[in-house]
């Protein structure tokens, strides 16, 4: 199946799964996820050496199957050069320079009185 919005919206659960993956025919890796409670999330699977991984891509809600098929295709161009996507999205989190650790960290130096 080619997945666009009509393919998805179709989607449904079983009963007894908490979620399913349906890939896309014309772009292998490239997917959608249905959970529990109707949550719909773009995915791309690949393999980065021995391991499987997977990369969201963002919300049905919000992107559109084209824009998540062309973000599918630049994480899969980026596996092809031996980029992992994956680590690549957690190494630019780590650089943000506003993080919950950082806020807490300053908070507590400010305002904890240490008995």
């Amino acid at each position: 199946m080619r997945l666009n919005k009509n393919a998805v919206a179709k989607l449904t659960l079983p009963s007894d799964k908490t979620e399913i993956l349906a890939f896309d025919d014309d772009l292998p890796g490239f997917g959608i996820r249905v959970r529990r409670g109707g949550k719909r999330t773009w995915i791309v699977q690949y393999r980065m050496g021995t391991k499987q991984r997977r990369l969201t891509i963002g919300s049905f809600e919000v992107l559109d199957a084209d824009e998540a098929r062309r973000r599918a295709r630049n994480a899969l161009a980026k596996v092809q050069l031996g980029i992992d996507p994956q680590t690549e999205k957690a190494e630019v989190r780590g650089k943000a320079p506003t993080t919950l650790a950082s806020v807490a960290s300053e908070y507590l130096k400010r305002h904890a009185k240490i008995r």
